[in-house]
């Protein structure tokens, strides 16, 4: 069974945004449920290069269905894009995700994808 090797789920509200993820870091998240059997079920997998808090505090009230959501820290926007990838394709990518799309990689950088042969590699 793949993991998202994240903290939580806590319920995805402000209160609870502000008093679990920090502020001015970088980070991945994953956004979801609780299904009957109070099992968080993955939805939707992001990152932020810089501003993991204001990016979760972003998603409070967008959309019903996220009413939970998993965290953790980076090192460096890099590390964030890399375990994003990670993510995605351990969850399904678009087939099984809301995610639309294939992580993009922060502008101006040279990052590939680890899993798969999305920019170039």
């Amino acid at each position: 069974m793949v993991s998202l090797e994240m903290d939580g789920p806590y319920e995805l509200s402000d209160k609870m945004v502000e008093k679990q993820a920090a502020p001015d870091t970088p980070g991945n998240y994953a956004l979801g449920y609780l299904n009957e059997e109070g099992t968080f079920v993955v939805c939707y997998v992001g990152r932020s290069d810089d501003e993991l808090q204001s990016k979760l505090l972003s998603w409070v009230g967008a959309i019903a269905r996220y009413t939970h959501f998993e965290y953790s820290y980076a090192d460096s926007a890099e590390e964030a894009y890399t375990k994003e990838c990670h993510n995605y394709h351990d969850f399904g990518g678009s087939d099984n995700l809301y995610n639309s799309n294939h992580p993009y990689r922060k502008d101006k950088t040279d990052w590939t994808c680890p899993r798969c042969s999305f920019y170039g590699r």
